[in-house]
């Protein structure tokens, strides 16, 4: 399946948004203290980023 390049760039927009709201959940769950959970959300936020990555340089 390919993606024409406005669909891909939406798709990168999406999970762009999808990344940062998992860093500010991790940040808030850190000042919260609980820690666990703020380790859980890093690497779906690194598995954004790094999609992301190779997305825009199609």
């Amino acid at each position: 399946m390919s993606l024409n390049e406005d669909d891909r760039k939406t798709v990168v927009k999406l999970q762009m948004n999808k990344a940062r709201l998992f860093l500010e959940q991790a940040d808030q769950m850190c000042k919260q203290q609980y820690w666990d959970i703020a380790s859980n959300r890093f690497p779906y936020t690194s598995h954004f980023f790094r999609g992301n990555q190779t997305m825009q340089i199609r």
